[in-house]
């Protein structure tokens, strides 16, 4: 009896790849109350009010900056020395530092330079002994200036860190903590669409 071959099975078909995750948000400077689990950082001691201000006793200075620049020069750095040694002697007195910027520039820009700037003034004071613990960073880029005008005085009043100091009131310990979330800083407004060709006048002869 003739034979024949055995048929030759077909392929297995290819197993379909399995799609890879969406990147997870990257985190930013949010501040929400922390709950268990959440990566946190110091509360804003600003929200005890101007009363726990008033108890600190002095106030202190702004920082200024050079034009488009979170860098600290000498007279900076002499500021925020006296500062640094004042509050190793004070101790119960908490920090808001507000970054600030003048008004050139996109919203997302100034947002993150005056975030730079508070964060420049947090560096120097924790590297002279202040905890981290006692200093809470926030940026208003452009939103509040300390004067109003476009002159390049005014502008320079404007590019800087607020160090507003405060002493918890009666029966609080210590700022609420809250917790860095995902999100992204304010957006800019869309620039308007530029018009068509044939919506712009034309002069005679052109």
């Amino acid at each position: 009896v003739p034979r024949h071959p055995a048929p030759t099975p077909a392929p297995a078909p290819a197993a379909t790849p399995t799609p890879a995750p969406p990147p997870a948000p990257a985190a930013s400077q949010s501040a929400v109350p922390a709950t268990g689990g959440d990566e946190t950082r110091p509360g804003n001691p600003a929200a005890w009010g101007e009363d726990a201000r008033a108890l600190v006793g002095r106030t202190f200075a702004p920082i200024y900056f050079e034009f488009d620049s979170a860098e600290l020069d000498s007279i900076a750095r002499r500021q925020l020395a006296e500062y640094a040694q004042w509050l190793r002697e004070h101790p119960n007195v908490w920090l808001t530092l507000e970054g600030h910027t003048d008004s050139t520039g996109s919203v997302r820009y100034n947002y993150n330079l005056g975030m730079a700037r508070a964060l420049a003034v947090e560096d120097y004071l924790r590297g002279a002994g202040v905890g981290a613990d006692r200093m809470f960073c926030i940026s208003y880029g452009e939103e509040r200036p300390a004067v109003t005008g476009a002159d390049p005085q005014s502008m320079a009043l404007n590019r800087r860190t607020e160090v507003l100091g405060f002493v918890a009131p009666l029966g609080v310990e210590k700022p609420a903590p809250v917790a860095v979330t995902g999100g992204a800083a304010p957006q800019a407004a869309p620039a308007p669409a530029p018009p068509l060709a044939q919506d712009i006048p034309r002069e005679p002869g052109r």
